[in-house]
């Protein structure tokens, strides 16, 4: 049984769909994400209070456009690589990209988010104006 794939694909759907509730049950309380780059938004967050107010604050930054649309997710019982694109847009300027995002699952809960982001440096543009 793929356990991760599970998960990792309820949690995608629900942030998909807004349902912040249910994106923050599927993560462990001492989630870690790591996001690349030279950004506002790069850096280490740990816990589900840092990682709801991550996005609140990217939310905000792109008045609400930032958006992942899942490609493929394939995993094992505790791992889960997902294929995604990934959009915003902030006034003019916007960023497309297509990132690889891996996730470790622990007991039916997210506890780590690792991504590969395919243009960092374009990233650190839109993400730092």
């Amino acid at each position: 049984m793929k356990v991760a794939v599970d998960v990792v694909r309820r949690w995608y759907d629900a942030f998909a769909s807004g349902d912040m509730a249910t994106v923050e049950e599927l993560l462990d309380p001492s989630i870690r994400f790591l996001v690349p780059g030279d950004n506002q938004f790069s850096g280490e967050y740990r816990g589900r209070a840092e990682l709801m107010d991550l996005w609140a604050r990217m939310k905000d930054f792109t008045s609400g456009t930032f958006r992942v649309r899942v490609h493929e997710i394939i995993g094992t019982h505790n791992l889960a690589a997902v294929l995604v694109d990934a959009f915003a847009e902030r006034g003019h300027e916007s960023v497309a990209e297509t990132d690889i995002e891996v996730h470790r699952v622990r007991d039916g809960r997210i506890i780590e988010i690792s991504l590969f982001i395919e243009d960092v440096e374009a990233g650190d543009v839109f993400w730092n104006a």
